[in-house]
């Protein structure tokens, strides 16, 4: 939770580097937290499944590119 609380104080500046609105939620109840990003769309239609897969692809670098040396830094 506290891990989730810093990233939280950066939320402008990380959403800002990745593009989009993000959901955080601190889940008190959970031992987990999450940190979301939604798209429409409807993996019934073959050319917007690609789509998706596309953009998922794209998100799952942007996260990997700013949450991890976030993270990193503060880990230390």
């Amino acid at each position: 939770k506290q891990l989730f609380d810093k990233l939280k104080v950066r939320k402008e500046e990380i959403q800002s580097e990745i593009g989009g609105e993000f959901d955080w939620e601190r889940l008190n109840d959970k031992i987990a937290c999450r940190i979301s990003v939604v798209r429409p769309g409807s993996i019934d239609d073959e050319e917007q499944l690609e789509e998706i897969r596309e953009w998922m692809f794209d998100k799952l670098i942007d996260f990997e590119r700013v949450f991890g040396p976030t993270l990193a830094e503060l880990l230390e």
